[in-house]
């Protein structure tokens, strides 16, 4: 099936536009920009002979959301793989441990808006999880897994509550990770019949020259890298 415009049907997210460009640079061959409306960096190369597209997503669900709408109704993405950078929760994850997520939970209101999912968790493809798994134990990638905390706010009001409210929602969904925009994607993957949703985190990201949110961009976590090797 010919795909629109140069995506093609295996895709991954980065929510950085660079960070998108940096692994399409880093990782893939024969690249092509396939877009680049409102600096949203999309790109299309291969990866060991195989076709993938890379594209960023911007921050928070709503951006994610239209991206993921659009790339699995209107250019017949099949699969959709975020990965990125996330915060963690316990103290039992480090830096540069790899996290599988298997359900994203939220108090947000996005998916019943969109779709009127009433529920506060998702959870991603099986199937995808599993060839994840798959494919790190081939490569003898050491994997965590657990759920992540999709949320609309990144700084909450100070407070002297004990517990904190994230520690309540860590304790009570027994949460990992907090990382924006995975609960949208998977009820508009259900509603489309299409298989993504997926997530991957790489800690690592943490350490590179990161802004208050614990983001930087592609060239300094390249930086960080290099420096550490």
């Amino acid at each position: 099936m010919r795909r629109i415009r140069g995506f093609c049907q295996n895709s991954t997210y980065a929510g950085d536009p660079l960070r998108a460009k940096f692994i399409a640079d880093t990782f893939l061959t024969d690249v092509r920009q396939v877009n680049g409306v409102r600096g949203m960096l999309g790109f299309t190369g291969k990866y060991n002979g195989k076709e993938i597209s890379v594209m960023g997503s911007g921050m928070g669900m709503p951006s994610i959301g239209i991206y993921s709408y659009e790339l699995f109704t209107q250019y017949d993405v099949d699969r959709i793989i975020r990965i990125g950078s996330a915060g963690s929760y316990s103290k039992d994850l480090k830096v540069y441990d790899v996290v599988l997520v298997t359900g994203a939970v939220s108090e947000s209101s996005y998916a019943y808006v969109q779709s009127g999912y009433d529920k506060d968790e998702t959870l991603p493809s099986e199937n995808l999880n599993n060839r994840l798994r798959k494919a790190a134990n081939d490569l003898g990638i050491e994997i965590r897994e657990g759920k992540t905390h999709s949320s609309d706010v990144f700084y909450r009001q100070p407070s002297d509550a004990s517990p904190t409210y994230w520690e309540k929602l860590r304790d009570e969904k027994r949460m990992s990770v907090c990382r924006d925009g995975k609960f949208c994607i998977i009820p508009q993957r259900k509603r489309c019949r299409k298989r993504g949703g997926v997530s991957s985190y790489n800690l690592r990201q943490f350490c590179g020259g990161c802004d208050n949110n614990s983001r930087g961009t592609s060239e300094l976590l390249h930086k960080y890298d290099e420096d550490s090797a």
